[in-house]
């Protein structure tokens, strides 16, 4: 993952969903989140997007102000996948400098 800093606008969050630790296929997926857990313990839901068309497994978000503070962060992804499938992924951790 890039740099990021607190506070950073167009910042790409980027997350790959495995099972059985290759990357799922989320073509059929009806909702697709990235949260975003602050250092403070705050819980941000955001809408994710595919990286290319969802069969890699990646999702994508641009962040917004406030998305982004000092300090360890994490996000995982909350999918809905349309044949039975419901539910978060791996968290990652990752940092956001001053």
């Amino acid at each position: 993952m890039p740099n990021l800093t607190a506070g950073l606008v167009g910042g790409i969050l980027t997350i790959t969903v495995l099972e059985n630790n290759a990357p799922l296929s989320l073509v059929a997926a009806t909702t697709k989140q990235i949260l975003i857990t602050q250092p403070d313990g705050t819980v941000l839901t955001k809408t994710a997007s595919f990286y290319t068309d969802g069969s890699d497994g990646i999702l994508t978000y641009t962040t917004i102000a406030g998305d982004l503070v000092e300090g360890t962060s994490s996000m995982r992804a909350y999918l809905v996948i349309t044949g039975g499938i419901t539910g978060y992924s791996h968290t990652e951790n990752f940092e956001v400098d001053p």
